[in-house]
């Protein structure tokens, strides 16, 4: 896929922007997306281009497949949950930004309702501040609605930093 570079400016990273990630390979539950798209090379491989300092780290957010109670395809969901994967990385790397070397698990559970909006409160245990965060970002994602009644929704998601 094709993706453009935005370039470097006077020795600081400026990130390029990447097509969407494609999907995990059947025999994998799980969707691993860099945090950019640059690589020290300057290819679209994730990372900074050459030359430049820009101090920032590759961060990975595993999205892994979860349970739904309820008449909701699971695939939709996690298919969604990879499409809005920036939003999740967003809050990983506002927590880096205070605790380099912070990584985790995190477990989400949500309700979707008959319109597909998420319907009552996120529940997020683990990792603080970045599960604050995800849980006000899920709430305002939009899924495709339930064929019947709500979708009682439990997912897990890992957060990793790499050099």
């Amino acid at each position: 896929m094709m993706g453009r570079w935005l370039g470097a400016i006077a020795g600081v990273c400026v990130l390029g922007w990447v097509s969407p990630p494609q999907a995990a390979a059947s025999s994998q539950d799980v969707a691993s997306v860099p945090a950019h798209g640059l690589t020290a090379s300057g290819d679209s491989k994730g990372g900074c281009p050459p030359g430049t300092k820009c101090g920032r780290h590759k961060a990975v957010v595993k999205i892994y497949r979860g349970t739904v109670d309820g008449k909701c395809s699971k695939h939709r969901i996690h298919k969604r949950l990879r499409q809005r994967n920036l939003a999740l990385r967003t809050c990983y790397h506002r927590a880096l930004k205070k605790n380099p070397k912070l990584s985790g698990m995190l477990r989400v559970q949500w309700t979707i309702g008959n319109r597909g909006r998420v319907e009552g409160p996120v529940r997020a245990k683990g990792m603080g501040s970045v599960g604050k965060c995800v849980a006000s970002k899920l709430k305002r994602f939009r899924f495709r609605p339930p064929e019947k009644g709500l979708c009682d929704i439990q997912w897990s998601f890992v957060f990793t930093r790499t050099n």
